[in-house]
């Protein structure tokens, strides 16, 4: 149902970045964790329709009580471990974006997340300042007492020193943190995607926060993240050695990474590459795992053209090109990290180009050459 509802809220590009800071501007300096966190639950409402708001509230002042009370029964029937797990985190399947210092650091267990949840005396205590403070914020009250109900059921079980995960948009996390340090526990952040300016990561604070580069640190502390928080440190996945995946049956000198585009858009962008062709450059398009209609892009851009990411990882075919040519993804970090040459598409998306230079995007503030410089050669 949530899920349903949340399809009503605006997204990134939705509002303008004037907008945003305004109402940014608008809000009080947090005095502690509890209000950051409401104040970055207050930023993320102003994506969501009113009436939204306003009966996921009342949906949650009838909910608060019983799952209160059910929590806390819970409690009585959880003990820890005898083996105690350093740190808890969850990175299953994902283990490459955690930062080699944090791993050397701890060993990470990601098999245990969240298994269980329940509120000691003691945790609705802590909860009791967060009700007393903003009393008529339901939804953000049941939101951090189930969050804090999980973090409770893993402290308690497994003793850990630490919690480590990739949670900065989540408006709980600075509570979290406040909660961890109760009891004696590190809460860490870990980057796991391109962030451009969304307020939706306003205000937050960890014990630690990793991010990928010092304009990251920077695009956060300007929408009132915690300052002191941040290392800057590359994970595994924006290391890529790409001596160690030469493959020369999936090499091309430019690769073209699509998402979910358009017929449009698609013949719009092989219309645009076939004078890289004529120069007897090989060009590659790389399927999105998820996003892109496959069937279109053979149609479009012919099959043998065509590379698929289960049978060419994105290791392999980041190191086997050397030219990267998209929009807005990732890879393009990885691959301008990784010491490719990397090409932003103003020609099927001149619009979108000037939205992402508005919204703070990394790749055009490093000033990369656009794709129409590069057909007019």
């Amino acid at each position: 149902m949530l899920g349903e509802f949340s399809k009503l809220d605006k997204v990134l590009f939705d509002l303008s970045v004037e907008n945003q800071n305004r109402y940014l501007s608008s809000l009080p300096i947090p005095n502690d964790d509890i209000d950051r966190s409401y104040l970055q639950y207050r930023c993320q409402s102003f994506f969501s329709p009113c009436w939204k708001t306003v009966l996921l509230n009342i949906v949650a002042a009838f909910l608060i009580p019983f799952s209160v009370f059910y929590l806390w029964l819970k409690s009585f029937f959880y003990t820890s471990c005898s083996s105690n797990l350093e740190a808890l985190g969850d990175f299953k399947r994902f283990e490459e974006i955690v930062p080699d210092e944090l791993n050397s650091e701890f060993r990470i267990s990601n098999d245990v997340w969240l298994l269980g949840s329940c509120l000691s005396f003691g945790d609705i205590c802590f909860l009791l300042h967060v009700f007393l403070r903003y009393p008529l914020y339901c939804y953000f009250l049941l939101k951090v007492t189930i969050k804090v109900a999980g973090y409770s059921c893993m402290i308690t079980k497994y003793q850990s020193k630490a919690i480590v995960v990739h949670n900065e948009y989540s408006f709980t996390s600075s509570i979290l943190t406040a909660y961890c340090e109760t009891r004696n526990v590190l809460h860490i952040n870990v980057m796991h995607g391109e962030k451009m300016y969304y307020i939706r990561d306003s205000y937050f604070r960890y014990d630690r926060c990793y991010v990928w580069d010092a304009y990251y640190r920077d695009l956060f502390i300007s929408m009132n993240a915690a300052p002191s928080q941040f290392i800057i440190a590359l994970p595994p996945s924006m290391k890529i050695n790409c001596a160690k995946h030469v493959n020369e049956g999936c090499y091309a000198y430019y690769k073209y990474f699509l998402t979910s585009q358009t017929k449009e858009q698609l013949v719009s962008i092989s219309n645009s590459l076939q004078s890289l062709l004529m120069h007897g450059r090989k060009v590659k398009y790389r399927l999105h795992p998820r996003y892109s209609d496959r069937e279109l892009v053979k149609q479009i851009v012919g099959k043998e053209n065509v590379e698929y990411p289960e049978k060419v990882s994105i290791l392999d075919s980041i190191s086997n090109m050397d030219t990267a040519i998209g929009l807005y993804t990732t890879v393009l970090n990885q691959a301008y990290h990784c010491g490719k040459n990397v090409i932003i598409d103003d020609v099927t998306y001149p619009s979108e180009v000037k939205k992402l230079e508005e919204f703070k995007y990394i790749m055009i503030h490093k000033k990369l050459p656009l794709l129409s410089e590069l057909i007019k050669k």
